[in-house]
């Protein structure tokens, strides 16, 4: 409970800190300013299918500020995510490690930087790993209600993101690894669920993919999703990218996550002893001090790779009938080899598959977060003795109450010492927080504009400005992807005119062709240089370069009459 409390309360405060600044935010957020045929931000298909826009404009209309209402879906995946998390990791493999997956969910800073933005991260990986856990019961119960429970999650992550099929291809890969372990019985199981859960995914995906025919059918998506393919050739480089964004993304509190997440699930074969207990903080604080040094992702790759070798090799000496001591336990209340190895091999065909795929796309860093919760799930099998599904109490050692109370000591102390200001809050503050540039930035333009009765402001190639002026009260805010020839026509009568660019236009090739034989036509009025969160700047920028935050910029000219 602390620590889902813990992790809910940091994503509350990180989505106080938090309104719509990334390219893809605006454009997810901005369905109600938008009128027929789409009702949606020109060409918002090509970027994800409807599901998150959906709820985003569902939040506005029903009165939440508009950057809370857009920010609302992914704070609410997120938070949800550590509890099923939780609960999945406790069944599978038992309490010790849910608790060490929950440290390190609960204080990772990129999923708690997705779980404060208005993009469909969060909400799709929660939707993944409720399909796979509903696909695992079918597997073992025979239930296939399951199966169809499966494929509504699967469906509902594909609503969410043009990749939401990973769920069946995760189930459809795991079913080479459980026959490579000896697990033969299970395959018609298998392709009974898989087959289901195909057939209920594409029931529900099939009206959205009917509706894409407006746009060239999913061909169009296919295509410019395509100019982002880096393949195996580019994969190498991608990898070191992605170590580098995650270092950069490094907080205290990922240390933290890594620090309880040993403190919870280290062994002691001695916990009542003072040098047991003693032993058992020292391994932690030396991991949370090599996380800061290194970073969590490399900790969490050695820990999920080691996790998933021990499994594996077990279970096909299992399988073999080598490991006759295993045979013996099993049959004494713990689960059965069928559970093992589809846990087991559910993992590994997620975190292989991932490993793989995910370089394979031009590394934003947000794309790892689906790799790093399955590192979570393999290093729950690194700290469990065997996946687990009883019910044992949830604190199994003498150590878990004393624990508590002295995080909750902790988490108390900092709390008074920052309000006696002992402790400046913005010091334990994380690192790519605040992401409140835009929103500052459109609250300032408005009135440095000479004002008008009537005037239009067109925002080149930046769907978070367009969204962020409209939010701060700016009527005719348009958003353009053409550098315009004429003033505005407001009425038959032009109107004052501005065309406001940004740093994403200043990096579109088409906007630097065409802007020199335009520029004459176009007065400079007004500039403006903020500092970018790192969610939008390590889209930019490659983070191994020499440490610096790039400057965003606008600049705002209006039409000569």
């Amino acid at each position: 409970m602390l620590l889902i409390a813990g992790g809910v309360g940091v994503r509350t405060f990180a989505a106080s800190l938090s309104a719509v600044e990334h390219f893809d935010e605006g454009v997810y957020a901005s369905n109600v300013w938008f009128g027929p045929p789409d009702y949606a931000y020109p060409l918002q298909a090509l970027y994800a299918p409807p599901l998150v826009p959906a709820l985003i404009e569902a939040a506005m209309l029903s009165g939440l500020p508009p950057n809370v209402a857009a920010l609302s879906p992914a704070w609410l995946a997120g938070s949800g995510t550590l509890v099923i998390l939780w609960w999945c990791v406790r069944h599978w493999m038992g309490p010790v490690a849910a608790l060490a997956c929950l440290a390190l969910a609960a204080c990772c800073d990129m999923h708690l930087l997705l779980s404060a933005a208005a993009l469909t991260d969060g909400c799709l990986w929660m939707w993944v790993l409720l399909a796979v856990a509903a696909a695992r019961h079918a597997l073992l119960s025979g239930d296939l209600r399951w199966a169809v429970a499966a494929g509504l999650a699967c469906g509902l992550a594909w609503w969410t993101k043009y990749n939401g099929w990973l769920p069946l291809a995760i189930v459809l890969a795991a079913a080479p690894l459980a026959w490579s372990v000896g697990s033969r019985a299970l395959l018609g199981r298998w392709l009974k669920v898989a087959a289901i859960m195909a057939m209920v995914a594409g029931l529900v995906y099939v009206p959205w993919l009917v509706s894409l025919q407006a746009i060239g059918g999913y061909q169009a998506v296919a295509a410019n999703h395509a100019r982002y393919v880096v393949g195996l050739a580019g994969w190498p480089e991608s990898v070191l990218r992605h170590l580098a964004q995650q270092r950069q993304l490094q907080s205290w509190l990922g240390s933290l996550g890594v620090t309880l997440a040993v403190l919870l699930a280290s062994p002691t074969r001695h916990p009542r002893h003072a040098w047991g207990i003693a032993w058992h903080g020292l391994l932690a604080a030396a991991a949370g001090l090599a996380a800061w040094w290194l970073g969590t992702l490399p900790l969490l790759a050695v820990a999920a790779a080691l996790g998933l070798a021990r499994t594996g090799w077990n279970l096909y000496l299992r399988g073999r009938g080598k490991d006759r001591h295993t045979f013996q336990s099993a049959q004494d209340g713990t689960p059965s080899h069928d559970s093992q190895v589809v846990t087991w091999s559910l993992i590994t065909a997620w975190w292989l598959g991932l490993l793989v795929a995910t370089p394979c796309y031009t590394p934003y860093a947000r794309l790892a977060l689906g790799w790093v919760m399955a590192s979570w799930l393999a290093t729950g099998l690194t700290v469990s003795d065997q996946p687990s599904t009883d019910d044992r109490p949830l604190f199994i050692r003498p150590l878990g109450w004393p624990l508590g109370a002295l995080l909750g000591a902790l988490a108390v102390g900092i709390g008074v010492l920052c309000s006696l200001q002992v402790i400046e809050p913005q010091a334990l503050m994380p690192s790519h927080l605040p992401r409140l540039g835009v929103r500052d930035t459109a609250r300032q333009l408005i009135p440095a504009l000479p004002s008008s009765p009537v005037r239009v402001v067109y925002v080149y190639g930046d769907p978070a400005l367009f969204f962020q002026l409209r939010v701060a009260g700016e009527p005719l805010a348009v958003p353009v992807a053409v550098v315009p020839t004429q003033p505005a026509d407001v009425q038959g009568q032009p109107v004052p005119t501005y065309l406001a660019v940004t740093s994403y236009a200043q990096r579109d090739p088409a906007f630097q062709r065409l802007w020199p034989e335009h520029a004459g036509q176009w007065q400079l009025v007004w500039q403006h240089v903020w500092r970018p969160s790192a969610l939008v700047w390590l889209d930019w920028e490659d983070a191994r370069q020499p440490q610096h935050v790039p400057t965003a910029s606008v600049t705002v000219y209006r039409f000569r009459e």
